[in-house]
């Protein structure tokens, strides 16, 4: 179907040697989660948010933590490109609090935001306390695979 190929081509994740190893777990008009069986990374992908509460944002974000769970991928990457809502709680604590034990159990190897920003250091040498998983932040999906492959 178009909507989800063009999600696939979003997330940089479409080509026809492994488009049959990519799985749209979940798609709204939102937000979508894609499973690339390939290269073991869970991709959520927000879809031109400017405006979300902050129970929405709670329940998109832990329901991709819970598909974490589910999926087991080695790379879980939340694609932030399109995502312009400002938030009114501290999701730093909130993260670190609900989200960060759910990655933790579901043995992710790296967290990686997808920011657009082609000076996007990648991965940071230090996680804070309690997070046992890699972090960075990443020009695109690709350059996240790359650093993985290195």
């Amino acid at each position: 179907n178009i909507i989800s190929l063009r999600t696939l081509r979003l997330c940089g994740k479409i080509k026809k040697e492994n488009s049959m190893s990519n799985k749209i777990i979940e798609e709204t008009k939102f937000y979508s989660f894609v499973f690339s069986e390939k290269d073991a990374t869970l991709i959520f992908n927000w879809k031109n948010i400017i405006e979300i509460s902050n129970n929405d944002f709670k329940d998109y974000v832990t329901k991709y933590a819970n598909y974490c769970l589910e999926y087991r991928p080695k790379i879980a990457a939340i694609d932030v490109r399109e995502f312009k809502a400002d938030l009114d709680f501290n999701v730093q604590e909130w993260w670190m609090e609900e989200i960060v034990p759910i990655y933790n159990k579901a043995e992710i190897e790296i967290f990686g935001y997808v920011t657009g920003d082609p000076t996007a250091p990648g991965v940071s040498d230090q996680a804070p306390p309690g997070v046992h998983f890699k972090m960075g932040f990443f020009k695109d999906i690709d350059s996240l695979l790359k650093w993985k492959k290195a």
